[in-house]
């Protein structure tokens, strides 16, 4: 067994341990208010919270881990499902730690420089927003209105940068997911009206096997130029 392989097996074991331990700790208030306090909502109101949510988020508990593995790595992906934030400032993290050393995703030396980057995001961002939830009460009510609008735009234009960074190598495959997202939403308004999250979810699906095709077709040119290289020697 390799080092890599070792490095990441502890990882799966470590952080399945931990997300499990988490996912128990997110219980433990609502466990508290039930048999410390007595307090517990009906169940019908409980199911009804559950499809809500679920309804609102399923599609990014499957599309996510899809598409952020490939630049978080294994144990970059453990630490951001376990902290949160994952779009908005664990995979921007990892793509500028991993751009700022060189290293290219999805190696060993990529996976490790992604833990460190999504764990320094990882107190950084703790010591900014509990900041910011003592300031900001104060703060934001001074700020102009166009500035507090524009918090909006933030998530989007942080994508863009993560997208426009990782495009620069594979121009042609990141003009064929845009084309095709463009394509498949505006069929998804103006023409079938399938549901939002089966369109985000088929857009991954896609974009990924688009890669796929990509990669096939790179490693067979590859082999091509080997062979005739092999074979231009063996005529000399």
């Amino acid at each position: 067994m390799t080092p890599n392989e070792i490095f990441l097996k502890k990882c799966i074991r470590i952080g399945s341990v931990t997300l499990v331990l988490g996912i128990i700790a997110n219980f433990m208030p609502a466990m508290y208010l039930w048999l410390g306090l007595g307090v517990k909502p009906p169940i019908d109101d409980i199911g009804k919270i559950f499809l809500i949510i679920a309804s609102t988020y399923l599609t990014s508990w499957i599309t996510q881990p899809i598409t952020f593995f490939p630049l978080l790595g294994t144990s970059g992906s453990y630490v951001t499902w376990l902290s949160g934030s994952g779009a908005e400032i664990k995979t921007p993290a990892s793509n500028m730690a991993q751009k700022a050393v060189g290293v290219e995703q999805g190696t060993p030396q990529g996976n490790v420089i992604s833990t460190i980057g999504v764990a320094t995001s990882v107190f950084v961002t703790f010591v900014v927003i509990t900041s910011f939830v003592f300031a900001g009460q104060y703060l934001i009510p001074l700020l102009p209105v166009f500035v507090t609008k524009s918090f909006g735009f933030l998530l989007p234009a942080v994508f863009a940068a993560v997208v426009i960074n990782m495009a620069k190598g594979n121009l042609d495959l990141c003009a064929a997911i845009v084309v095709f997202a463009t394509l498949t939403m505006y069929v998804q308004k103006h023409i079938f009206g399938f549901p939002t999250w089966f369109a985000t979810l088929f857009i991954v699906l896609m974009g990924a096997f688009f890669g796929y095709v990509k990669y096939r077709l790179t490693m067979n040119k590859d082999k091509e130029q080997l062979e005739n290289v092999v074979i231009e020697s063996n005529v000399k």
